[in-house]
């Protein structure tokens, strides 16, 4: 009696399960598969002790989740995972929930759900990817202690087996590291993953060696040149001169150098056009060094290209050119003497403006052929010289 009893009140429960069943199976529409749901919850609810209710809660879930009731569903998600910690569909429950939170744009809850699933089951065959999900997700929410957390979780776990994984999760924290962290983390890499993959290795060296370099400027650097623009206001007859001036690197630009030196050395390996690019602009930055060292080479200075007489500024407004003995000294370089000739016209220019402006006494009265002062009548009737004409007008 006792045996009949038992089947007696279990077959309505097992019948319901069947018909919940059922119903999962012909389900089309979003009304169906919530019926579905609400019909494997009724089973639950008439024997919350039964041993197998942990596959009805989870397949209640999915019948929720397929039909767009993702709180129902997340709420069953739940009791699988609190009440059945052990069971095999616990994990899965887990793993589902974190895609219903992402999916409902609760990302902080979804990268929860999918660390713990990769910490609890790191054996399951999508636990690196749920991982690498999690920590996508910590980047967008901007949680950089999170993201350093996973991304280092992710490389001792299953680096090994995903080296080229490892090694590209590893650059990706250059997003959040800076300064001195940055050049260790690639430092880091090309101790471990340098041989993983030539494209990012030669990433990595030109990587490094931009921050070496621009750590060893002292000041900021123009177009990627450690120089510094100095002004001349020295008073003088003529406007002030502008040049650029090299400011000496410190000791970190020898190492930065090698790195630039390490990426080009690897030109046989590059198969991509983003690493063909950053052996290009390592070249451009040897090139820059070259430069630099140019612009700090000596010069001549302090030469003298203002003291023009009367006589070499008359010379200069009649023919428009310096005259040579205003030049204060012998120039090797040409575009020097070229930048002198410019400047000693601009400074003759000046020159008689102010002369003209002065008063007539800066300028020499006509004489005739045997030396004697003519009178300025006489020097208007003869028509002076050219000066003469200008001033006495």
């Amino acid at each position: 009696m006792a045996f009949l009893a038992v089947v007696v009140v279990a077959t309505p429960v097992w019948a319901d399960r069947a018909a919940a069943e059922k119903l999962a199976k012909n389900a089309h529409d979003d009304a169906a598969f919530v019926a579905c749901g609400q019909a494997f919850l009724d089973v639950y609810n008439h024997d919350p002790a039964a041993a197998d209710n942990d596959e009805v809660l989870f397949d209640a879930a999915r019948c929720f989740q397929s039909g767009k009731s993702i709180s129902a569903a997340l709420q069953a998600d739940a009791m699988v995972i609190k009440s059945f910690p052990r069971s095999k569909v616990a994990a899965k429950a887990i793993r589902e929930s974190g895609a219903m939170y992402e999916q409902i744009a609760m990302y902080d809850r979804a990268a929860e759900r999918l660390e713990d699933y990769a910490k609890r089951y790191a054996g399951e065959r999508d636990a690196g990817d749920a991982l690498a999900e999690a920590i996508r997700l910590r980047a967008a929410l901007g949680d950089a202690v999170k993201q350093i957390e996973d991304t280092k979780l992710w490389i001792r776990t299953f680096g090994a087996k995903r080296k080229a994984e490892a090694a590209a999760a590893q650059l990706a924290l250059l997003s959040v590291y800076d300064g001195d962290d940055a050049i260790a983390l690639l430092r880091e890499y090309l101790r471990e993953f340098a041989a993983v993959d030539p494209n990012l290795t030669i990433a990595a060296h030109v990587e490094l060696a931009d921050r070496l370099r621009a750590k060893a400027c002292p000041v900021h650097a123009i177009d990627r040149l450690c120089v510094k623009v100095v002004v001349d206001r020295a008073p003088r007859c003529g406007a002030g001169t502008t040049s650029v001036v090299a400011v000496k690197r410190a000791a970190s630009n020898r190492e930065a150098l090698a790195e630039y030196g390490a990426a080009i050395a690897l030109a046989g390996t590059a198969t991509t056009k983003e690493a063909r690019h950053e052996q290009a602009m390592a070249r451009l930055a040897l090139a820059d060094d070259d430069l630099e060292a140019l612009i700090a080479t000596a010069l001549p200075h302090d030469l003298d290209f203002t003291r023009v007489d009367a006589e070499g500024c008359a010379e200069l407004g009649r023919r428009g050119r310096a005259p040579r003995r205003g030049l204060a000294g012998d120039v090797a370089r040409a575009d020097v003497l070229r930048a002198a000739e410019r400047r000693a016209q601009a400074t003759a220019a000046g020159c008689l403006l102010r002369r003209a402006q002065g008063g007539r006494r800066s300028i020499p009265r006509p004489r005739d052929r045997t030396g004697v002062d003519l009178p300025r009548q006489v020097s208007r009737a003869r028509g002076g010289t050219r000066l003469g004409r200008r001033v006495l007008a």
